[in-house]
C-alpha cells in the first residue's frame, strides 16, 4: 500500500495513550514516509525554528568531535606515561621514598619542638603570671591614692629592708634585713627579687654561695619577662644581677 506525502495521516493518538506497539508498527512500516513528513515539516517551520534546530545540531555535532580528539589524546598520553614510568619506575619509587622518609621526620622533629616550646611556655604561665606583675617590694601595679595603703604577704615582710627616694628603691644589707630576705624565699620562692637581695649581700660579705642565689633569682626573672603584661622592675633586675654573674 503506497502513501502519498499530502494525504498521509498518522492516526491521532496522543503519545501518553498511545501503545508502544502501536507506535513501533506504523513506524516501522511508513518509516520513509514519516522521515518525508518530518522533513516537509521543518521546512514549514519558521525561520527562528530552523536556526535553532541547525544550531542545536551544529553544537551536539561539535560536541561530539571534540570528545572524540580529547580522548584519542588522553589514550595517546596515558600510554606515554606508561611507557616511561615502567622504564624509571624503581629509581622514582626510591627516590621518592627516601624523600617522604626524610621530610616526615623532619616534621614530626618541628611538631615536638613546637609542643614542647608552647607546652614550656603555658607551664611558665600558669606558675609565673601572677608574681611577673608585682614590682620589687611585692606590690601590683596599682597606685594608692593617700591615706589609702596597699600593702602584700611579701611588702609586709620587706618593710623596714629599703628606702624610696626619687623613685628608686635602696635596700639594706644587715643580719635582720638577710634573715627577711630569707623569709621571702622561704615562703614565697618564685618571687625573684628576694634572691637577687640577699646575693648582694652575700658577694658584698665574700661569701661565695651569693652565686647561687644570684643563678635562682636570674632562672624566674628569665621566665617572668616573657610574660606579656610583666612590671618593668623584672627587666632591671635582669639586667643588673646578669651583669653582677658575668664580672
Amino acid at each position: 500500500m503506497m502513501f502519498d506525502i499530502e494525504s498521509f495521516q498518522a492516526p491521532y493518538m496522543p503519545h501518553h495513550k498511545c501503545p508502544s506497539y502501536i507506535m513501533n508498527d506504523i513506524y516501522r512500516k511508513n518509516k520513509k514516509s514519516i522521515i518525508l513528513l518530518l522533513t516537509k515539516d521543518f521546512m514549514n517551520k519558521s525561520v527562528t525554528i530552523k536556526a535553532a534546530w541547525i544550531t542545536g545540531i551544529c553544537v551536539i555535532a561539535a560536541a561530539l568531535i571534540s570528545g572524540f580528539f580529547i580522548w584519542k589524546g588522553s589514550s595517546n598520553k596515558s600510554s606515554n606515561v606508561n611507557v616511561r614510568s615502567n622504564v624509571q619506575a624503581p629509581i622514582t619509587t626510591i627516590n621518592k621514598a627516601d624523600n617522604i622518609t626524610i621530610n616526615m621526620n623532619a616534621l614530626d622533629t618541628d611538631n615536638e619542638e613546637i609542643t614542647k616550646e608552647l607546652e614550656s611556655k603555658i607551664n611558665i604561665f600558669n606558675e609565673y603570671s601572677e608574681v611577673a606583675k608585682l614590682n620589687c617590694i611585692g606590690l601590683p601595679p596599682i597606685r594608692a591614692v593617700e591615706p589609702i595603703k596597699i600593702s602584700s604577704a611579701i611588702s609586709t615582710i620587706l618593710e623596714g629592708t629599703f628606702k624610696y627616694e626619687n623613685d628608686v628603691y635602696t635596700f639594706f644589707c644587715d643580719l635582720d634585713n638577710e634573715a627577711k630576705y630569707r623569709k621571702v624565699i622561704n615562703e614565697h620562692p618564685k618571687f625573684p627579687f628576694s634572691y637577687c637581695y640577699l646575693a648582694n649581700c652575700l658577694r658584698n660579705k665574700n661569701d661565695e654561695s651569693w652565686k647561687d642565689y644570684a643563678r635562682k633569682g636570674l632562672g624566674i626573672l628569665k621566665k617572668t619577662t616573657i610574660i606579656e603584661g610583666h612590671h618593668k622592675n623584672h627587666n632591671e633586675a635582669l639586667q643588673k644581677i646578669s651583669k653582677l654573674l658575668n664580672e
